[in-house]
């Protein structure tokens, strides 16, 4: 639970190394990754991480470990991209990441009609404020997904 409401990414490392990277690798790419390891670094594209959220999400239906998952998404004790301009009673599963100039984040928001979003953000001065804009990207997607 921890690794997933605090991360600062060292409990991946750790797992990444008691697995192995290219046993996560593999994973990866069977569950639809494209883009794993580019160049040996540790990135995901955007498109890939959407594609794990919505394996994840489809897999939560039939698996509690992976339903669980999600739940410790929803409970993390940072909130100021995705679910900051939400109605509170709306769960938004998500994970914050932040890299100096790059303040991103992934998540999937169960509102009437759920959807994934990934926002990804470079060259951004101020962290407030790329969170604010990713807070921002989320109310306008949940308010069109409410109105069909």
């Amino acid at each position: 639970t921890q690794a997933i409401t605090t991360s600062d990414n060292i409990a991946y490392n750790m797992l990444r190394d008691f697995v192995g990277k290219g046993s996560v690798a593999n994973f990866m790419r069977e569950i639809g990754g494209t883009t794993v390891y580019p160049n040996g670094n540790n990135w995901i594209t955007p498109r890939d991480m959407g594609t794990y959220l919505k394996v994840a999400l489809n897999w939560s239906q039939t698996d509690a470990n992976i339903a669980r998952l999600l739940d410790d998404m929803a409970n993390g004790i940072y909130n100021e991209g995705i679910p900051l301009n939400l109605p509170d009673m709306v769960k938004v599963a998500h994970k914050e990441g932040f890299i100096w100039g790059c303040p991103s984040d992934v998540g999937i928001v169960y509102g009437k009609r759920p959807f994934i979003i990934v926002v990804y953000s470079y060259n951004v001065e101020d962290p407030d404020q790329g969170f604010g804009n990713i807070a921002t990207i989320s109310r306008l997607i949940y308010d069109y997904q409410q109105k069909l």
